[in-house]
């Protein structure tokens, strides 16, 4: 074996132990991280998506090209993990991952991980070197490939590598602006990337795609195979270049062509107004960096305008931070607990608490949500439903129970590892289950976009805060 190959292998194995080590002492790291509010915050994954983030949000909603994640084109989180992105991804600076362990070791349950543990991947490697016919990928490719391979192996669709582009992007939406077409996206059932809807007066609106509308091809080139966030790679770019992506379509006999032009996305992370019998109405769109600051401004100024009751509504939102979440639920809140961070033993890691003295938290509230609020968003209901402060109206949330902790690595990719599950303060972790309405009404969201004055769940919170039932 040449120089060459040799250096190849060494570089990909180091990398496979670090990264190793990263997941196996990630839980070491919990002071380390700083979760509250002031310090580096966790992602709750945004799908929703997976959102996100559907990103959600997957992470469980996540807007396309965000993270359901249910992780906005942007899910999803984030958390959260569901966003577009849901809903994966922070604002603040992530954790720095931990310092390699010594060459050929690796500390944890199962004593040393030794140079010998990996003789096979080293016998494959040299195989692909001296034997493949074909081009091979570039050193950093093959590294990314090793960690993807990793992160694939832990079954957990929650814990994932973002390259350092991805990673940037992630970044700028949690932020509230990027450069695409503007829509919110999730991963389907069926592995593929499909609109959640598209973000109002976006280029995505404006080209007349639909919710469910599924990514085909982009500017020619196949998705199929490819990752929530591979594809939202592929979709976004500079404000003012086009891109032509096929969709296929329930109602279409055959896939179809656009051709959208990009441009600045700024999201709102708040939008509210005064609805009839003084209901103040505010739309959380995100768990954003200012998510609690701006809902709180849209609420105080909704009560200046004489709201007696409030409708919070948190449908399609995947998540985002988990620090703004256990600030948003807080304003809702008298003194009381928010959630329980529990380990893999079950143990207690931390209990996030609301204070009292917010503004809102003796007014009449109910809460919207439905299959694609996720992780932040269910954390947030999930409180307001355990302590009786609310009622839920809507459908069955998206079902994302955990946390993750961005790492950074050396050369700008970040790894958001799951560290712990939450539970909701009667100790329910709703993962996979999500949270039921206290009152169910199904909605086509189809028939939202193109009859926005129809909203069926709206209107039976209107009714419930008028006439009391």
């Amino acid at each position: 074996m040449n120089n060459g190959i040799k250096i190849l292998i060494g570089l990909i194995a180091a990398i496979f132990i670090l990264a190793i080590c990263m997941v196996v002492v990630a839980a070491s790291f919990f002071v380390a991280r700083g979760a509250t509010r002031s310090g580096t915050p966790p992602v709750v994954e945004e799908r929703a998506e997976q959102v996100e983030e559907a990103t959600p949000l997957q992470e469980a909603t996540v807007p396309l090209e965000m993270p359901v994640e249910p992780t906005a084109l942007p899910a999803p989180t984030a958390v959260p993990e569901p966003d577009e992105g849901p809903a994966e991804a922070q604002t603040q600076p992530t954790t720095e991952a931990p310092a390699p362990a010594a060459q050929g070791t690796r500390p944890g349950a199962n004593g040393e991980f030794t140079e010998e543990d990996l003789a096979l991947l080293w016998e494959a490697w040299q195989l692909i070197a001296e034997e493949f016919d074909g081009e091979l990928p570039s050193d950093e490719e093959l590294t990314y490939a090793v960690i993807r391979g990793l992160v694939s192996g832990l079954d957990d669709p929650h814990t994932r590598f973002l390259d350092p582009e991805s990673a940037q992007r992630t970044q700028e939406r949690l932020e509230g602006s990027y450069e695409g077409i503007g829509a919110y996206v999730q991963e389907n059932d069926q592995g593929f990337t499909e609109i959640l809807r598209p973000i109002e007066g976006s280029p995505a609106e404006a080209a007349g795609l639909r919710p469910g509308d599924v990514v085909v091809a982009v500017d020619g080139e196949s998705m199929a195979g490819r990752s929530l966030e591979e594809v939202i790679s592929f979709i976004l770019g500079p404000a003012g270049t086009e891109v032509t992506i096929t969709f296929a379509r329930d109602d279409e006999p055959e896939p179809f062509e656009v051709a959208i032009t990009r441009a600045q996305i700024t999201i709102p992370m708040v939008t509210s107004e005064m609805l009839e019998g003084n209901v103040g109405y505010v739309e959380l769109v995100s768990f954003g960096t200012t998510a609690e600051l701006d809902l709180s401004a849209a609420i105080q100024a909704l009560l200046a305008q004489g709201a007696e009751s409030l409708i919070l509504d948190v449908r399609n939102n995947g998540g985002g931070l988990l620090t703004q979440s256990i600030a948003v639920a807080d304003l809702f809140l008298p003194e009381s607990v928010i959630l329980y961070e529990r380990n893999a033993a079950g143990e207690i890691n931390e209990v996030f608490e609301a204070d009292s003295g917010d503004l809102a938290e003796d007014i009449p509230l109910v809460v919207l949500v439905n299959e694609y609020s996720a992780s932040a968003s269910e954390i947030v209901a999930g409180a307001i439903r355990d302590h009786g402060r609310g009622v839920l109206i809507g459908e069955t949330t998206f079902g994302k129970g955990s946390v993750q902790l961005p790492y950074t690595l050396s050369d700008g990719s970040q790894l958001n590892v799951t560290i712990a599950h939450w539970y909701t303060p009667e100790n329910v972790n709703i993962d996979e289950q999500g949270i039921a309405p206290d009152i169910e009404v199904v909605a086509d969201e189809a028939l939202l976009i193109d009859n926005p004055d129809e909203d069926p769940q709206l209107q039976r919170a209107l009714d419930y805060l008028t006439n009391g039932e």
